[in-house]
């Protein structure tokens, strides 16, 4: 019986030998519970792909098409900016996005023609102010033009005055000299010059 026992065992052991499975079946053969690997993906895992590819962009990944880069206008293209997240995170569609996107350049467009027009505005104001004072100060020129020509024409009604007196003093002192003088002509005309000089005119007898 105690021979038997060993020779039973070298039995069992020979059997579990030649049943034992190599080392390449080993290694080819998967346990159901480990996990699939990566080369060959799930089902689920093929649904979480297709999903991500045909899902908008996340603010982080989100191209610069989808989020206005900011410009000279910073506030006003955070706000668009704003929305663009918003529209990506409520999966709004591509269309949409772009006509936000072309309202954007639509209003940095008129804007732009808006700051164009103040600035001639303020032009068109700066002349139209300095067309006035040009007005005023014309108005003021031919104002004091209009006096000084009352003025000249007060002087010559009083220069033709001022002569009618001379000739007439004139003739009174010629008459005095040729009564005095008699008929000597040599101190008349010597008077005569005289009066000449005095007064700065041709007087006339």
């Amino acid at each position: 019986m105690s021979s038997d026992a060993p020779k039973a065992d070298r039995i069992r052991l020979a059997w579990v030998v030649i049943h034992k499975p190599s080392a390449p079946e080993n290694r080819n053969r998967r346990n159901p519970l480990e996990a699939a690997p990566a080369s060959q993906p799930t089902p689920k895992l093929e649904q979480t792909q297709a999903d991500a590819a045909i899902a908008p962009p996340t603010p982080s990944s989100a191209s610069p098409d989808v989020i206005a880069i900011p410009t000279r206008k910073r506030k006003r293209n955070e706000k668009f900016q704003e929305v663009n997240l918003l529209l990506a995170k409520r999966r709004t569609s591509s269309t949409v996005q772009a006509q936000l996107e072309s309202a954007r350049e639509d209003l940095e467009i008129n804007e732009g023609l808006l700051a164009r027009h103040e600035e001639e505005t303020v032009i068109s104001q700066q002349q139209l102010a300095q067309k006035k004072e040009n007005e005023a100060r014309a108005a003021e020129l031919e104002d004091m033009c209009q006096q000084r020509n009352a003025r000249v024409e007060a002087a010559t009604k009083s220069k033709k005055a001022w002569k009618s007196r001379t000739r007439a003093l004139y003739k009174m002192l010629l008459q005095e000299v040729q009564a005095a003088h008699g008929g000597n002509p040599e101190g008349l005309n010597e008077i005569k010059e005289s009066l000449h000089r005095t007064f700065g005119v041709y007087l006339k007898e």
